[in-house]
């Protein structure tokens, strides 16, 4: 089981992704929160929500445009 603790780098990613999300997402900062999560834990971040993932792809935000995958991706992969 992987443990997360919101440390310092943590608490800042999450003030630029606050801000991301207001401005570029336009999107809720707690799914932005996930999004900073499964990137530090270098795993995928999975939704169904597929306005967020479109917009997460289509942002280039750094390098967590990579981390997010479609709920019927994440399927295929398991398959």
């Amino acid at each position: 089981m992987t443990r997360f603790v919101v440390d310092a780098s943590i608490a800042n990613k999450c003030v630029v992704l606050q801000a991301c999300s207001i401005e570029a997402l336009e999107h809720p900062a707690y799914d932005c929160l996930y999004l900073a999560l499964a990137e530090r834990a270098e795993r995928p971040f999975v939704t169904a929500d597929k306005r967020f993932e479109r917009t997460v792809r289509a942002s280039h935000v750094g390098p967590l445009s990579g981390h997010v995958l479609s709920l019927a991706e994440a399927i295929e992969r398991t398959t």
